[in-house]
């Protein structure tokens, strides 16, 4: 191709990502980790797990994360026989640029305000991975992405109307719990004692999405947890996640995700899943 036909954009990214994972685990366990030279970033996205920094313990939570500086030694614990997911890597920085105020500002633990998109970034991290190409500059630059959002994550919920946060919170508490019913933001609104129309108001104000949409994002993540990590019939999975017409399932996964069910469970191997016994 010829030069007129291009633009040459100077890029450097300053970080470098390794050694990404997901891990799961049932059971309860305790695991020490050395001192190492590289930072670590931990995405719970399902279950508790808690991490000891020298006295500072850490209590993760559901789409919390946690960044853990180089050369500090820490313990994972997971209290509980319950599920336990969540996304890992090591990174180093290029420190040359912190001088010069280009690099970005990253809360040691937060809470993401987009946790399925950092979530998606993850999967396509690791896939690049898995193809040998976790060096290679675009998986870098999904690195690079998912610290924005660590980032950003703090300054999006500034900006959100603070009277509507309990109120939301409690709703999506409520999903979460119940997204294998049939819910609608009629049945949420009835379940924290609020009106529908002000309820969706509120959600809409404090995350930019609907009530809606967010049960359908909570039904997605749970149906690709289903697919990945079981073997149970696509049907089965649509009941699971609170579909009674498997059809509709296929057709708003197909939406969210671009492609239907099966062709997601091929293509999402567990071959960068680590499982702790």
């Amino acid at each position: 191709m010829s030069d007129h036909n291009l633009l040459n954009i100077p890029l450097h990214i300053p970080t470098s990502a390794r050694d990404a994972a997901l891990v799961t685990s049932v059971n309860a366990f305790v695991r020490h980790n050395l001192p190492d030279m590289r930072h670590r970033l931990i995405f719970v996205r399902e279950g508790i797990l808690h991490v000891q920094i020298a006295q500072t313990t850490y209590a993760l939570t559901q789409d919390q994360v946690l960044i853990i500086k180089a050369s500090n030694a820490f313990v994972r614990t997971h209290p509980a026989d319950s599920l336990l997911r969540y996304y890992a890597l090591r990174f180093s920085i290029d420190d040359s640029l912190i001088s010069r105020g280009l690099g970005l500002d990253i809360p040691i633990m937060t809470t993401l305000a987009r946790p399925d998109l950092v979530e998606k970034l993850f999967l396509m991290l690791l896939d690049e991975q898995s193809d040998g190409l976790v060096q290679d500059r675009f998986a870098q630059m999904l690195f690079v992405q998912i610290l924005s959002e660590v980032a950003d994550g703090e300054l999006r919920k500034a900006a959100a109307p603070t009277c509507c946060v309990p109120l939301v919170e409690h709703a999506k508490a409520h999903i979460r719990a119940h997204y294998d019913r049939q819910i609608s933001t009629t049945t949420v609104a009835k379940s924290i004692d609020c009106s529908p129309g002000y309820l969706s108001r509120a959600f809409h104000a404090s995350t930019g999405g609907t009530l809606t949409d967010f049960i359908h994002e909570v039904r997605m993540f749970r149906a690709r947890l289903l697919l990945t990590e079981t073997n149970k019939p696509i049907t089965q999975i649509a009941h699971e996640c609170g579909f009674e017409n498997p059809s509709y399932f296929q057709r708003l996964f197909n939406k969210y995700e671009g492609m239907p069910p099966g062709s997601y469970r091929k293509q999402h191997s567990r071959i960068y899943t680590i499982t702790i016994e």
